[in-house]
């Protein structure tokens, strides 16, 4: 879905100063977002593998559920499990969060969807898709503003 964010975290950071935000920036994001970004990583690739390949709907709905929901619902986990005790970053955290919750939320809709042959609950699935991945392109955009910010370099 994105591979802006995926390519901006894996790269190891390294800050040019000492301000607290600073080191909470990079705490953050090499302790609890790196392992949380490699989760919706193989989540998107699998749901896009899936998209290509799928041989029915009955197939496409019984993968969904089995090999992408359950991921994203560790990434939501995770997500809610960290504790960022800065500001700024909690808020940019939150948006991730929020978008996440919607993108698991659009999976299940899909699969439900699927199951009942319901075409106007698979239109409300791809909205929430749709709604999570805008909320999850923001928080790429907000972290970078972080980045840029607090003098936080990508290596």
């Amino acid at each position: 879905m994105r591979k802006i964010i995926i390519s901006l975290i894996l790269a190891m950071l390294a800050g040019c100063g000492n301000s607290t935000t600073q080191e909470a920036l990079i705490t953050y994001t090499n302790e609890d977002l790196i392992p949380l970004i490699e989760i919706e990583d193989e989540a998107t690739s699998r749901f896009n593998s899936i998209g290509q390949s799928f041989t029915n709907d009955y197939d496409l709905a019984q993968r969904i559920e089995e090999e992408v929901i359950p991921l994203y619902e560790e990434l939501v986990k995770g997500l809610n499990n960290v504790n960022v005790q800065n500001e700024e970053i909690e808020e940019a955290h939150q948006i991730f969060l929020e978008g996440s919750m919607l993108q698991l939320e659009g999976m299940t809709k899909i699969v439900e969807a699927i199951q009942s042959n319901d075409q106007q609950m698979a239109e409300e699935a791809h909205r929430l898709l749709e709604q999570g991945e805008v909320l999850v392109t923001q928080f790429s955009n907000e972290l970078s503003e972080l980045y840029e910010t607090y003098d936080v370099e990508i290596q």
